[in-house]
């Protein structure tokens, strides 16, 4: 099967939007499943930002590489050290736009909570004491977002939903929880 880049729709223009009102100059930016790098390329001519992506896809990398960001090729935010960014962000992966029906019915449930949990987990270890960790989900993927975000160290700050004709996007802001 060849390798499909995941190019910008109203999700990504979504997410866009929404991480531009958390960045500041001078802030280290993650994005997670760089993709096209399209919210990273905007980003960076936006704000004067030192820019970060991780992908899963070799492709994905070397696209994101050859803009000039810094890409790593690994699942979340595995690759990092702790307390590094200001501004983690994720748009989880829709499942099902290259799957059947059937095969997804098989396995979305596991792999969006699995996603998610690494995201939660890694965000949580990578962001500095100050800063956001932002996803954003689709109504249609089977997660119980709120359970997963209660049982990590991380505390919702704001919830941002749009609607669509065949979804609804949800965007979580977090914070890491205040431990004084």
């Amino acid at each position: 099967m060849k390798n499909k880049v995941y190019n910008p729709r109203q999700d990504s223009f979504y997410l866009l939007d929404i991480v531009s009102e958390f960045t500041d100059n001078g802030d280290d930016v993650l994005e997670v499943g760089v993709g096209s790098s399209y919210i990273l390329d905007t980003i960076s001519e936006e704000y004067d930002v030192r820019t970060f992506g991780t992908d899963v896809g070799e492709v994905e990398v070397k696209m994101c590489s050859a803009k000039g960001h810094n890409a790593f090729r690994c699942s979340t935010s595995q690759c990092f050290s702790k307390d590094n960014f200001d501004i983690i962000y994720f748009n989880l992966p829709y499942l099902g736009h290259r799957e059947s029906e059937k095969e997804l019915e098989k396995r979305s449930l596991s792999y969006s909570e699995d996603l998610l949990s690494e995201y939660l987990r890694n965000s949580y270890r990578c962001l500095e004491k100050s800063g956001y960790s932002i996803f954003l989900i689709s109504d249609r993927t089977p997660v119980d977002v709120e359970d997963m975000i209660r049982n990590s160290e991380l505390t919702v700050v704001d919830i941002r939903r749009k609607e669509l004709f065949f979804e609804t996007l949800e965007v979580y802001i977090l914070r890491k929880l205040d431990r004084k």
